[in-house]
């Protein structure tokens, strides 16, 4: 069995070996730095260790967006085997390749046919692995890589076929920045969501109202009910010590224990009763289960005799006077005793606040308190603040009581911490005191809030749900899309041939339909624009293909080309017909090659000559661009012929030499013929000097002659010696022409540049000819190709 390598043949024309070839898939790597173009060759190694190429693989242009844009994907032009992608990538400023590539059909396809015959020898190996590369089917086109090869199973006269791309088969990996799934989700999360916030912001609000209206509703009934149970136990305990007071000043019997003890078991909240300096009457069951003493009292009316005194005549205050009895929560009722006495005199009545907090502190929502005028609390269902007399004047409700001269009212109202609270007050009618009822504000709507939440852990849930459902749903439409999308890809990259299948009768399944239709029309526009390529020029192809093209021409500014073999007739004659073919073949490929490399365009086949254009049909930036393209053509073709010699002469051949004649002007370029058959060609005199340029090379022994038009666009970037001048037929004045030698800026030629000859001399030199007598030498004469002998 063969060892089997890949190699590859660049700008130098040598066969390189770049990679061995495994079981597995070849990877290659190569720096794209000083190359215009790569081809790519399958080679063995012969039992003699002798390097055979079986076949030429494909081959690839270096161009600008290679070199300039990273990373890109290239499509390799291949030939009998499967598609190879490229990934160009920048690694410290050195253009780099990564050639992924499958050549396992190619591979089975030797074994089974090339190995049933004898093993190659040394001297099979004689006639040159070159020899053995078949001729390429066509020539590049342009300096540009074309996107649109056509790559389809029908296309007979291609070998270079690609295998049908079942899009059906397999997974589709394609990375969408903006998936089809993402918006559909995010279209359905906005549209449930946008519903239910607002539903659950309506019902909050709503409710929160209602609520809000109950809560304010129950507290003020809250706190009219308090009020009034507060006064009438007032108000009972008042008329009640009246009462008991009159009947003993009546009966005189004020020392009665029994009456007393009977009075105190009725109104067990009243703790005393005194009217200073005549009478105090202790309960002495409720004195001794609080520890208060006599002289408590004797504090508590000498601290308060001011406010004692300003009730001896007439009105009613409450104080309160739990700091003087041993920390019991205790009022002093003050009101005036003269209806008793007939004396200006003060009547106080303590009075025991437990059961009046007891009943604030029933409600677990509302909470109730009681203050005087001056905004001390007097009954609290919190007794530390009713024992510690808590001042809550700072209070913005209890400050409302003491300005407003309204009896009830409700208002929203914040605490010193910033805490809001709905209030409520009733101001008694004894002593200007007040109940306030007041309920915090998350108290009131922390039911709403609950429900909120839960409400918004349902939307949740719910839209959860919705999106797995658009997710699933949403999978029937980007699957067909993206495989579409791949579809697509592989229609840019050349390859029409696809099958799609879409069970679904809706509107992806009609795309999908047009879309394998559409690829199925765009491979046999493909077809007939690949075939008529092969007999025109790319370009010209393409404005067929759009009807643009009409008989008439345009005046054109271009360079032309003319290149002859020298001695072609007499070498021709010693051939058999197939093998001048095979020779032309060989020999065009590799012309036309530096042709296209350089944007220029073949205009025919004259035989073993040719003729090419650089200007049109396509115009280039510049005539100046255009024949500078037109001279580094002629070097790289003086680059690529030395080496077709050297196969030659290694094949026993003899070496054959070339004269290239270009000249610069203006042409009429356009269709030329009739309705029915029409070339595009240039004519004019432009062409004509171009033609006669070129056959000037034999006489004075060059291989690149130039015009004086050319050589004024150029002369500053190109090495050029002047020849002889040349009167031209219907030119009055003799033409100067230049041999071209270099292009000393050069660096993608071979040959050529820094290392390039310096002159004629050295030139012919290295052909191995001498230095032409130019004295003797008639530039008048044309070349004469017979010979007439009379008998």
């Amino acid at each position: 069995m063969f060892k089997y390598f890949v190699s590859i043949k660049d700008n130098n024309q040598t066969l390189t070996p770049v990679a061995k070839l495994g079981e597995k898939d070849l990877k290659i790597q190569i720096a794209l730095k000083g190359r215009t173009s790569i081809m790519f060759y399958l080679c063995a190694l012969t039992e003699e260790n002798k390097k055979v190429a079986l076949h030429e693989i494909g081959n690839m242009l270096i161009t600008d967006k290679m070199q300039k844009k990273n990373p890109s994907s290239i499509i390799l032009e291949t030939k009998g085997f499967n598609q190879a992608r490229l990934l160009v990538t920048n690694r410290k400023e050195e253009k780099i390749f990564k050639a992924i590539l499958n050549f396992a059909p190619i591979i089975k396809k030797i074994e089974k046919e090339s190995l049933k015959t004898p093993k190659l020898k040394s001297d099979d190996y004689r006639k040159s692995a070159k020899d053995k590369i078949p001729e390429k089917d066509k020539a590049l086109a342009s300096t540009k890589p074309e996107k649109n090869k056509i790559r389809t199973k029908d296309n007979p006269s291609k070998k270079d076929n690609l295998p049908e791309t079942d899009l059906n088969e397999g997974k589709t990996v394609l990375k969408v920045r903006h998936p089809l799934s993402v918006k559909l989700i995010s279209i359905i999360t906005i549209i449930v969501g946008f519903a239910l916030g607002s539903i659950i912001l309506l019902v909050n609000y709503f409710v929160s109202a209602d609520v809000q209206v109950s809560a304010e509703e129950n507290n003020f009934n809250s706190n009219t009910r308090a009020a009034s149970d507060v006064q009438n136990r007032m108000e009972t305990a008042i008329s009640a010590t009246r009462f008991f007071l009159k009947v003993q000043e009546r009966e005189g019997t004020a020392s009665d224990e029994k009456k007393i003890r009977d009075f105190f078991e009725g109104n067990s909240e009243i703790a005393a009763v005194i009217i200073p300096g005549t009478v105090q009457i202790e309960n002495k069951t409720f004195f001794l289960a609080h520890e208060i003493e006599d002289q408590m009292i004797s504090t508590m009316i000498s601290s308060e005799q001011e406010a004692i005194q300003s009730v001896a005549e007439d009105g009613v205050t409450i104080l309160n006077v739990s700091p003087y009895f041993n920390k019991t929560p205790l009022i002093a009722i003050l009101s005036s005793a003269q209806t008793i006495t007939q004396k200006p005199e003060s009547l106080i009545i303590l009075y025991s606040t437990n059961k009046i907090s007891e009943a604030f502190g029933t409600n677990a929502i509302n909470a109730s308190f009681m203050v005087n005028e001056k905004g001390i609390i007097l009954a609290h269902a919190q007794e530390e603040l009713v024992l510690c007399a808590k001042d809550m004047s700072n209070l913005e409700i209890v400050q409302k009581v003491s300005e407003g001269s309204v009896k009830s009212r409700q208002l929203l109202f914040s605490d010193e911490n910033g805490i809001k609270y709905f209030g409520a007050y009733t101001k008694l009618a004894l002593g200007d005191c007040a109940i306030i009822t007041m309920i915090a504000e998350d108290t009131i709507f922390e039911s709403i809030r609950a429900t909120t939440r839960r409400n918004i852990y349902l939307s949740l849930a719910v839209l959860a749900i919705a999106i797995l459902i658009i997710w699933f749903f949403s999978r029937s439409i980007s699957s067909p899309v993206k495989k579409l999308a791949k579809a697509a890809k592989l229609v840019q990259d050349g390859q029409y041939d696809i099958h799609l299948k879409y069970r679904h009768k809706d509107e992806i399944g009609l795309l999908t339909s047009s879309f394998v239709q559409m690829g199925k029309g765009l491979a046999e526009r493909e077809r007939l624009k690949d075939t008529f390529g092969r007999f025109t020029n790319k370009a010209i192809a393409e404005q067929a293909m759009r009807g643009e093209l009409a008989l008439g021409g345009e005046t054109k500014n271009v360079t032309v080309f003319f290149s002859d073999i020298r001695n072609f007739t007499a070498m021709s004659e010693k051939l058999h017909p197939e093998e001048v073919v095979k020779f032309l073949n060989d020999y065009m490929t590799r012309m036309v090659d530096c042709v296209n490399k350089t944007g220029g365009t073949v205009d025919k086949f004259i035989g073993d000559a040719i003729m090419a254009v650089w200007g049109a049909p396509i115009s280039g930036s510049s005539p100046k661009e255009d024949a500078m393209n037109a001279v580094r053509a002629a070097l790289m073709m003086r680059s690529s012929l030395n080496e077709y010699n050297a196969l030659r002469v290694s094949r026993g051949e003899k070496p054959i030499r070339i004269g290239c004649g270009i000249n610069s002007g203006s042409v009429v370029a356009g269709q030329i013929g009739s309705d029915q058959r029409m070339e595009y060609t240039c004519i004019g005199d432009t062409v004509n000097l171009a033609s006669r340029t070129e056959a000037l090379n034999k006489p004075f022994a060059t291989d690149i002659l130039i015009t004086a038009n050319t050589y004024e666009l150029i002369k500053d970037y190109i090495t050029a010696e002047k020849m002889l001048p040349v009167t031209v037929k219907g030119k009055e004045k003799p033409i100067d022409m230049y041999a071209v030698v270099n292009i000393p800026d050069a660096t993608d030629i071979p040959g050529a540049g820094a290392l390039g000859p310096a002159s004629m001399h050295q030139l012919r030199q290295r052909w191995g000819i001498k230095d032409p007598d130019l004295t003797g030498i008639n530039t008048d004469d044309e070349e004469k190709k017979f010979n007439i002998k009379a008998n």
